[in-house]
């Protein structure tokens, strides 16, 4: 082993010592290797041509400091500085450390190295000139070995052809495996270098795959009932993304499992915000209104349940199920208005809803309308005839009008007539299909006097049945109209209002032209106008129903009396004989008729001499008396013509029967039951 040896330059007596060169000995451009010089077709140089033209980098003392530092592109000019000077110092000092632990490790290598050179020593002369260079014998081994190589052993040329483009080396094979295997796994290996990588994801991506493990971790846990740690998996998802709306799903319905509905519900609004036109999510969403709605009713807390359920169903009102609910909340806080106008909304749309139907009839019944109550009843058992609540309702509607029928029958036999009303009437609002009931009010208001109501009733009566004569309500309700027809007309005729009385006798004769009351009635009230030909015709028609009545034949005198009277005014004496004979054959009990009559053939006999006496020129002073005007029929009898007082031409009774106390008889005459 060799040390570098230490020289003094000339004209220098300071004895300082020269930075050696380190040169690396595997240097691929090394110019003294035979083989590189013919590979590359120039002769090595000559040890002489060295000499004439130095090379600083041959000197062993030249340093390279740039292969210790990085070369500046840049000089920079600073001014000289104590400070300055003594950094560079330190810095000098520390590169001549580093040098010489450096030129000791090569120096170390170089004796190793020239004790495996073939054949033994370098030439003397090579030696030689090494030595006055100044050259290290350890600089390069690989030149020695060339060198020695070349002169002292001749090789074969196919060895030398087959070595040529191989670097020399000092370490044996063994050693090259032993290295070789130690850096199999070492990268610079190529050969066992992978293949390209994929580009590496971008942080939006490594946000999103993070999220979907939170998220597919809550659904493990969720299937494994641990809600709340599934929770906890998603809010991480949702802090990484919070715009996935499928992690609020999530969220809201494992907050159902844990009964939290209120949280379920905000994260449900927060996803249908997120998806808009996801239909799912909005039914859901109600169905949590509904639910926690529900839950607020049952503890009684109807305007809270109220205003959820009124959210539920605007946001699903295709469910009758909702608006139901609604209802009943109005109900209980009995705002019945409101309620009966949804319900009535409701059924606009839905027509054919047989629950809706009796949700309305139970408000009609909260509200005392039975009649509405019943008819609801009734179209829901039209819709569906078999629903139980629509059965029971109407068999305890049947039950109540029955009961209130027997009690108005009851009060009305004690002769208590309006309380009969009051009970016939909730007996019609609670059944108002049996038409019995219209006829039994009917016949308690002919008796208070209350016409046009019995006249109502008598009509609905009719209706109900369909007017089937067979019917023996039909053949009640006519009989029962008839005589309130005839009943109110006496009304008006003892009112003096002939025109209205007349009008409702027309309606009772048209009803039944077969009465003869009815006829007599109308003629009285023409009789009252003066109407005295209409008058005659209706007592006619009655005397032909009933010729053997006295009154129709006393009527009828009196309207021929009244004839001759009028006759005999204007001096038709013949007309008068003739009306006051008719007068005489109706009623011949009266005396007065007979007088007129022989006072009308007086004047006729009169007028007949002077007719003659005119003709033979004789005057013929007549001393018959005149006929004497009548006196007012308050003091005295006209002739016999009105031997009635014009009051008592209205029958109020048969002088052979009593007034009939039974209502379904009809009486003769205006005045009788």
């Amino acid at each position: 082993m060799s040390s570098i040896p230490d020289k003094t330059q000339d004209g220098h007596g300071d004895g300082t010592e020269e930075k050696p060169e380190i040169v690396e000995p595997n240097q691929e451009t090394n110019p003294a290797d035979p083989s590189i010089a013919e590979s590359t077709g120039t002769k090595s140089p000559n040890v002489n041509d060295q000499k004439a033209t130095p090379d600083p980098t041959s000197d062993p003392n030249y340093v390279n400091i740039h292969q210790f530092f990085p070369t500046l592109e840049h000089c920079f000019t600073k001014t000289s500085t104590h400070f300055a000077e003594e950094q560079d110092n330190r810095m000098e000092a520390a590169i001549k450390d580093f040098v010489n632990e450096d030129s000791t490790v090569f120096s170390q290598f170089s004796e190793q190295e020239s004790s495996t050179i073939q054949g033994g020593s370098m030439g003397e002369k090579q030696v030689a000139i090494l030595e006055r260079e100044g050259t290290d014998l350890s600089y390069d081994s690989t030149i020695v070995s060339a060198n020695n190589n070349s002169a002292d052993k001749q090789e074969p040329a196919d060895k030398h052809t087959e070595d040529k483009n191989v670097f020399r080396t000092a370490v044996d094979e063994e050693t090259l495996e032993a290295a070789k295997a130690r850096s199999g796994n070492s990268i610079f290996n190529t050969e066992d270098w992978p293949g390209p990588r994929s580009p590496s994801p971008t942080f939006d991506e490594i946000l999103v795959n993070k999220a979907v493990e939170h998220y597919e971790r809550a659904i493990e846990l969720k299937k494994k009932g641990e809600y709340e740690a599934s929770i906890r998996s998603l809010n991480k998802a949702i802090n990484l993304q919070p715009g996935d709306h499928m992690f609020y799903m999530e969220r809201a319905e494992n907050f159902i499992q844990l009964s939290d509905i209120q949280s379920a519900i905000l994260n449900y609004k927060k996803a249908c915000l997120m998806a808009p036109r996801n239909d799912n999510y909005y039914s859901r969403l109600a169905f949590l209104y509904f639910f926690l709605g529900q839950m607020l009713f049952d503890q009684r807390l109807y305007p809270e349940s109220l205003e959820l359920f009124s959210r539920a169903a605007e946001m699903k009102p295709e469910n009758t199920g909702y608006h139901i609910r609604s209802i009943s909340c109005l109900a209980a806080l009995q705002r019945h208005g409101e309620c009966l106008a949804l319900v009535n909304k409701r059924l606009e749309t839905e027509k054919n809803n047989a629950d809706l139907l009796i949700m309305r009839a139970r408000l009609h019944e909260m509200f005392r309308n039975t009649t509405l109550c019943y008819y609801d009843v009734k179209d829901a058992l039209f819709i569906d005839e078999n629903h139980d609540v629509a059965v029971e309702m109407m068999s305890n509607l049947k039950l109540t009008g029955e009961d209130n029928k027997k009690q108005a029958m009851q009060l009305n036999i004690m002769g208590k007539h309006r309380e009969a009303l009051q009970k016939i009437s909730i007996a019609i609002e609670t059944n108002p299909s049996i038409s019995s009931y219209h006829v039994l009010r009917g016949a308690l208001h002919r008796k208070l006097g209350d016409f046009n109501s019995a006249i109502d009733d008598f009509l609905l009566a009719l209706d109900k049945c369909d007017h089937n004569e067979e019917d023996p309500v039909y053949s009640d309700s006519q009989r029962q109209l008839l005589l309130t027809y005839n009943d109110f007309a006496v009304e008006c005729f003892n009112k003096g209002y002939y025109d209205e009385s007349v009008i409702l006798l027309n309606k009772a004769i048209k009803g039944e032209k077969r009465e003869k009351g009815l006829y007599i009635n109308r003629g009285d009230c023409f009789l009252k106008q003066d109407e005295l030909n209409f008058a005659l015709q209706d007592y006619h028609q009655a005397l032909e129903l009933d010729p053997s009545d006295v009154y129709i034949k006393t009527r009828i005198s009196v309207i021929h009396a009244e004839f001759a009277y009028t006759a005999y005014q204007e001096k038709n004496y013949s007309e008068s004989l003739a009306k006051m004979s008719l007068a005489i054959q109706y009623n011949p009990s009266v005396g007065g008729y007979y007088i007129s009559r022989a006072r009308s053939k007086y004047m006729i006999e009169i007028n007949t001499k002077l007719k003659q006496s005119y003709h033979n020129r004789k005057t013929l002073k007549s001393v018959a008396p005149r006929m004497q005007p009548l006196p007012p029929p308050t003091n005295k009898l006209k002739y016999g013509a009105n031997v009635f007082h014009r009051r008592e031409l209205i029958v109020t009774e048969t002088p052979e029967l009593k007034k009939s106390t039974n209502w379904k008889t009809f009486g003769l005459g205006i005045g009788t039951q």
